[in-house]
């Protein structure tokens, strides 16, 4: 992941608080655990139409089997998400810089249809913006 200041309007508000932030000022907002860096990560998005469980399980296999993405993909992760009822999937493909994501775009947008889950419906590159958990 890439670690950036100041590039965003989240890490310009908090570069504005940081008084706050660190215990040495206050703010109308409370108070905050420190925030040290913003952390930008890029994902691109595939919508799949057509998908069958027969062809998922096929992917999946493929994908446990394996010790990481193939050789010369940049990817830091990936998730697949799947609708049996409605036959769609979409998978999240996770990297670090828009330049590692425009690069592998080219070799996954050349794929052979039959190693995708199904037909391509939809391709989104994305900065993500926000990312949160509730435990």
């Amino acid at each position: 992941m890439q670690k950036v200041e100041g590039s965003n309007p989240f890490s310009r508000f908090f570069a504005r608080h940081l008084d706050a932030l660190d215990g040495r000022g206050s703010t109308d907002y409370g108070r905050y655990p420190t925030l040290e860096e913003v952390v930008v990560m890029f994902v691109r998005v595939v919508r799949f139409t057509d998908v069958s469980a027969e062809r998922m399980r096929e992917l999946l296999a493929r994908v446990e089997e394996s010790d990481g993405p193939p050789p010369g993909v940049p990817s830091t992760g990936i998730k697949v998400l799947f609708d049996e009822a409605q036959g769609t999937a979409v998978v999240l493909q996770y990297f670090e810089n828009a330049a590692d994501m425009e690069a592998r775009a080219k070799v996954f947008s050349a794929m052979d249809s039959s190693e995708t889950p199904g037909t391509r419906a939809s391709v989104d590159m994305c900065e993500m913006k926000v990312e949160r958990s509730l435990d």
